[in-house]
């Protein structure tokens, strides 16, 4: 294989429930590490579009350790970022982008949603462990703040689309209680069925799912103490698990669910939503399992900028 250059190069996602770092070697695509902080940036979004001070607060505090890391840690020379739906939506973006930039050096780029659904096919393109049909594949990439679609169909994308409808979002907007009351789950599926119509026409499709919700409930299906993404990246699940392990975190509180996700503990608030969001996308397409993808929006993100692999 024709190499397209040495380099260690980091790559900075920041979306609206999580900051995240992946290092890659771009001389094969080698993920050399991947380092996640839960800063819930946009979890008042749905108020009044704006970030508020805590949020940005913890986020910046964030960066900082990521950029740390690459750093310290890996030597990365070159670190590239971005910010997802919760920048893109927020009044008061600019302030947050030129406080990074001001004390970090970093251009933090802020990606359409367009962009962003572009970038998770990129992703899977380029994941080695995914065998990508081009025939009838539906990428489904559920976010804190927004859900990505992408549909392939005869070698052809038929579509890219963007969603607000993230983990996050649905959370903070719909549920009150704890566990939520079936009343505030349903008025969140009804938001998900009626965002989703636009798949009516998709039926037997493959499913490729990513995001963090996605990534967990393959975790958890697999009964990991501890994140392995190896074992993660390329695995597969079954609607039936999928809704079972909905049904369970369902019918626990936060603290319960903690306990469940002894390897993603601060991602218990926003499961159920997330879990939701994929169960009704496999039950609209006819999907009966999923494959789980690891490489997602940051991945294509750093291929792009690096041209990829001269073999794919």
């Amino acid at each position: 294989m024709e190499l397209i250059m040495s380099k260690i190069i980091a790559g900075l996602d920041i979306g609206s429930n999580s900051a995240r770092l992946m290092i890659i070697d771009v001389e094969d695509g080698k993920i050399l590490g991947n380092h996640i902080i839960t800063t819930k940036l946009g979890e008042n979004l749905h108020y009044d579009k704006k970030l508020s001070f805590q949020a940005i607060n913890r986020t910046f505090v964030a960066i900082q350790e990521l950029v740390r890391i690459a750093r310290t840690e890996y030597d990365a020379k070159e670190i590239r970022g971005y910010c997802t739906e919760a920048i893109r939506v927020a009044h008061n973006r600019k302030d947050f982008v030129d406080r990074v930039k001001k004390n970090m050096d970093i251009d933090l780029d802020i990606i359409s949603g367009e962009k962003e659904a572009e970038l998770v096919f990129k992703g899977i393109y380029y994941n080695r462990k995914i065998s990508l049909n081009l025939t009838n594949t539906l990428i489904v990439d559920i976010g804190g703040g927004s859900t990505e679609f992408i549909y392939i169909k005869d070698e052809k994308i038929e579509f890219l689309k963007s969603i607000q409808m993230g983990a996050l979002y649905l959370t903070k907007k719909h549920f009150i209680t704890d566990p939520p009351k079936a009343q505030e789950y349903n008025h969140m599926e009804d938001e998900i069925i009626k965002n989703i119509s636009f798949l009516e026409d998709i039926v037997d499709c493959r499913v490729i799912g990513l995001g963090g919700s996605v990534t967990t409930l393959s975790a958890l299906n697999m009964n990991l103490k501890s994140y392995k993404i190896g074992l993660v990246d390329g695995s597969k699940m079954t609607l039936r698990r999928v809704k079972k392990m909905l049904w369970d975190l369902r019918s626990v509180d936060d603290e319960e669910r903690k306990s469940i996700l002894t390897f993603d503990p601060d991602r218990s608030e926003i499961i159920i939503a997330g879990a939701a969001i994929l169960v009704n996308v496999m039950e609209q397409v006819l999907a009966r399992s999923i494959t789980v993808a690891e490489s997602g929006v940051l991945y294509g993100f750093i291929m792009e900028e690096y041209g990829g692999f001269s073999d794919r």
